[in-house]
């Protein structure tokens, strides 16, 4: 697991969780249980610090599952997150406006695994 500041350079696939919950936390470990491929997870956490660090890792990493319902996150930085293509986003709130920025909704990590298991 990485956490701000620190960034790792290899061919690993990566993954960046974005605030997510205790329970988020233990589905997305139970389902990489399934990855056939070794991943770099790069985990976000704090709201306030390493923004800078949350910009640049979010331009360089695979796959990035954003879990709202837990964000504190400035809107502009949450715009900003969901209008890239690569990420995915997790919300308890339904309906959520969010699908104007990103078609990307997930309900668990089955389709990530998927998905990186295809890569």
């Amino acid at each position: 697991m990485i956490t701000p500041p620190d960034r790792l350079h290899n061919t690993n696939m990566s993954v960046l969780l974005i605030m997510p919950s205790d329970v988020v936390k233990a589905d997305f470990n139970q389902a990489v249980l399934n990855l056939n491929k070794e991943i770099n997870l790069y985990l976000y956490e704090n709201t306030k610090e390493h923004q800078d660090w949350l910009i640049t890792v979010s331009n360089t990493v695979d796959h990035i599952v954003l879990d709202i319902s837990q964000t504190g996150t400035d809107f502009w930085l949450l715009g900003y997150l969901l209008s890239m293509p690569h990420t995915s986003y997790l919300s308890v709130k339904d309906p959520s406006p969010y699908h104007l920025l990103n078609a990307n909704r997930i309900y668990d990590f089955k389709t990530l695994v998927e998905k990186i298991n295809k890569e």
